[in-house]
């Protein structure tokens, strides 16, 4: 069988329908999908139940990739070779591949056409939707979360540089507060709002000289 694996929104999906898992279920498979090499046992384990005692979370661990096989009536969704774990062929990830895309955009600094824009309020759009879902900040899915509030600041940067570039001061000050929220510190975003509000200022009282 073949799955897609939103990571950015958190669902798992088949034949475009969002398959329901457990919440702690699902978060397995979203650990998996962060990492690039198969993982120890030990160490998802530990991400999944930092509550319980190593063997208590051992236990529900191979409870968790038992009964996620089983939900999803296919044995090979996650890989076991050598004691460590993966997802399987089936199951499509493409967080990476949105992750180059972004980071390509904000490195180049090229402006943004309207397929890239539509792109990337897509991507934020997906993003927002996986916000809701973690609300209660669930400590087994802090290190998802941390990857992907990186993304979406960067994503809400890139809009924010586009939203001036293109006269929208208002709507970058509304992205700049967004990055800013998902990393505080961030620098590109404390110099967005600064750029966005200066450009507001200007469009609302304009120099003597431009004003009809």
């Amino acid at each position: 069988m073949k799955f897609d694996l939103d990571v950015l929104a958190c669902e798992l999906r088949h034949d475009g329908v969002v398959v329901w898992l457990p919440h702690r279920h699902l978060a397995l498979l979203l650990l998996l999908a962060l990492q690039a090499q198969p993982q120890s046992a030990e160490d998802v384990a530990r991400l999944l139940y930092p509550e319980l005692a190593r063997n208590e979370a051992m236990v529900e661990f191979t409870r968790a990739v038992e009964h996620t096989r089983w939900r999803l009536r296919d044995a090979r969704v996650i890989i076991e070779k050598k004691s460590k774990y993966s997802l399987g062929n089936g199951v499509n990830v493409d967080l990476q591949s949105v992750e180059t895309y972004v980071k390509r955009l904000i490195l180049t600094g090229e402006p943004l056409n309207k397929t890239s824009r539509r792109t990337l309020r897509v991507v934020r759009a997906r993003l927002i939707r996986r916000n809701r879902w973690i609300s209660r900040q669930h400590k087994w899915l802090a290190p998802v979360n941390r990857r992907l509030q990186m993304l979406l600041c960067d994503v809400s940067i890139r809009l924010g540089q586009d939203a001036v570039a293109n006269g929208e001061p208002a709507g970058a000050i509304y992205y700049a507060a967004e990055s800013l929220n998902a990393d505080s510190g961030d620098p590109r975003a404390l110099e967005l709002a600064i750029r966005a509000h200066q450009e507001l200022r200007i469009f609302e009282h304009p120099p003597r000289q431009l004003r009809a």
